[in-house]
């Protein structure tokens, strides 16, 4: 295949994508969706939070693996917790609107989320060796603590 044809054949791909309504459609009702239902002020948070889960995804499973504890129905915990994450983050977002508190209740929940993953990281890395700032944890862990 010569230059040309390839960018002929990417230029069919782009133009059956712009003229593609119902994936234009499909994409723009998701995104409707989500902002709706998360907010589309705490978009930097809840990815914060979703990259911390996935960061004690991996230590967490590096920690089991040399404890020969590793097993891949614990794995999926980590596909149950984003779902169940991502409800409780939902019902804040609703409770907020219901309320008129802006995002407080919504931004409590990440922060509380977050917290929890924060910690576990800190566990794991200890459970491999390094050591971790003490005082992180215990601030982290104050936050949870908090009523």
């Amino acid at each position: 295949m010569d230059y040309h044809s390839l960018l002929a054949n990417i230029g069919e791909v782009i133009g059956q994508l712009v003229y593609a309504w119902e994936w234009k459609a499909f994409f723009a009702g998701t995104i409707t969706v989500v902002s709706f239902l998360f907010g589309v002020d705490l978009i930097m948070p809840i990815t914060a939070l979703l990259v911390l889960i996935f960061l004690d995804f991996v230590l967490g499973s590096i920690v089991a693996y040399k404890e020969n504890k590793y097993c891949s129905k614990k794995a999926m915990k980590t596909a149950y917790k984003i779902l169940i994450y991502g409800g409780l983050i939902v019902a804040a977002h609703m409770y907020d609107i219901s309320v008129h508190f802006g995002n407080v209740f919504e931004m409590g929940m990440v922060a509380f989320l977050s917290s929890n993953e924060f910690i576990s990281i800190m566990r794991n890395a200890n459970k491999l060796g390094y050591q971790t700032p003490k005082k992180l944890v215990d601030m982290a862990t104050e936050v949870l603590q908090r009523k």
